[in-house]
């Protein structure tokens, strides 16, 4: 199954921030618990949490270029 274009990317930050679940919880106002199921793949962001994250890593949904049938 293809990565999520928006979990992935995320849960990629997450995983690879160096800090610890509880210091990165404290920062960004997201439970240890919701940070680490989601880290682990057992588990979704609210879409509030989800961009509180992606502004805390500077992550940007854009949209791609689709080629239109003519």
């Amino acid at each position: 199954m293809a990565e999520h274009p928006i979990a992935g990317p995320l849960r990629k930050s997450v995983i690879e921030d160096p800090q610890s679940f509880k210091r990165l919880a404290t920062e960004v106002g997201v439970s240890r618990q919701t940070l680490m199921r989601f880290a682990d793949g057992v588990g979704t962001l609210r879409l509030d949490h989800a961009e509180t994250l992606c502004r805390y890593y500077g992550l940007e949904l854009t949209r791609k270029t689709r080629l239109r049938d003519g």
